[in-house]
């Protein structure tokens, strides 16, 4: 894991990064989406699945795919599927359903990554990578900050964006993101609300699809995303870091809008099978291939998977 990670370390403190190289981090070939940490005879240790790493990979894909296709497709509208999406749009959608049902029934990813010009796919490791070491960091903030020991935490109260019950286990998740946000060098802390973002894209984007909270259990990524674009407030006079307040505002008002025509939770859209989106999928790929953009390999090629990919790279 450590060599998939090499260069976003170095952007670490040194004592966060001397921290982290310390605490064994497992990686168990496991398609459900699990990161968690524990302490047993005082030695902590992190475990995270092959499963979430590919998710967090193929959103990540997935936002990238979308620069790649062809503009023709936004006015083009397939009635047939949806008469208010475009085919682009169609596509975007199909895409995050698929990775929907990978997350709750352990289906396949879609293989975004073969549609990727070469380019593309090195931006995306480093996206990928850094994704992943904040994923890491932040099991490793509840091993540092006494939140697997009884009585020892003491968690901070924070201001939200949607309004949310912050039991005192969701307030723990908020400082386990500050402090994988503050384990980042001044000169690289820039990248961490990037790294935090990517790393929530999955959830995110559940929630702006359905309008309620991706987890019971963990605040709402769009309230975790607001906590790094506060730290980027605090640093902004020394560090000459500027913060995006317009982008989460424009996330809370997606929000706010798919709850108001999703009121119990659930969006129809969600409920489209595997089969439906590949139908959805093959009939823009009839228009699009004449337009240079093939999509047959998401379905008929396999997911690579990503951590395997690196290392057969680093060898």
């Amino acid at each position: 894991m450590h060599a998939c990670l090499h260069e976003q370390l170095s952007f670490l403190r040194n004592d966060r990064q001397a921290t982290f190289l310390r605490t064994p981090v497992i990686v168990i070939e496991d398609p459900r989406v699990i990161a968690e940490s524990a302490v047993k005879a005082n030695v902590g240790t992190i475990t995270i699945s092959a499963g979430f790493v590919n998710l967090i990979a193929n959103s990540i894909y997935s936002a990238t795919l979308t620069r790649y296709i062809p503009d023709e497709l936004d006015s083009i509208y397939l009635p047939t599927y949806r008469q208010d999406m475009s085919a682009a749009d169609l596509v975007v959608n199909a895409l995050y359903l698929l990775q929907l049902q990978a997350y709750k029934f352990g289906h396949a990813l879609p293989n975004i990554l073969a549609l990727l010009p070469e380019g593309a796919k090195v931006d995306c490791d480093r996206a990928i990578a850094g994704a992943v070491l904040f994923t890491l960091l932040h099991e490793l903030g509840h091993i540092e900050l006494g939140h697997l020991e009884d009585g020892a935490s003491r968690p901070s109260r924070y201001a939200v964006l949607i309004p949310e019950e912050m039991t005192e286990y969701k307030r723990e998740e908020m400082d386990a993101d500050r402090f994988a946000l503050d384990s980042l060098t001044d000169e690289a802390k820039i990248l961490g609300p990037f790294w935090q973002r990517q790393a929530l894209t999955f959830f995110s984007s559940m929630e702006l699809m359905t309008g309620h909270a991706s987890s019971e259990e963990h605040p709402i990524a769009i309230n975790r995303g607001a906590l790094g674009e506060a730290l980027k407030e605090d640093w902004g006079g020394r560090l000459g870091i500027q913060a995006d307040p317009e982008h989460l505002a424009e996330s809370a008002r997606r929000f706010f809008d798919s709850r108001q025509c999703s009121p119990g939770g659930t969006n129809p859209m969600v409920e489209t099978t595997r089969a439906g989106c590949l139908r959805v999928l093959s009939a823009v790929s009839e228009i699009s291939e004449p337009l240079g953009l093939s999509l047959r390999s998401l379905w008929m090629s396999p997911a690579s998977d990503w951590l395997d990919v690196q290392s057969k790279g680093s060898e």
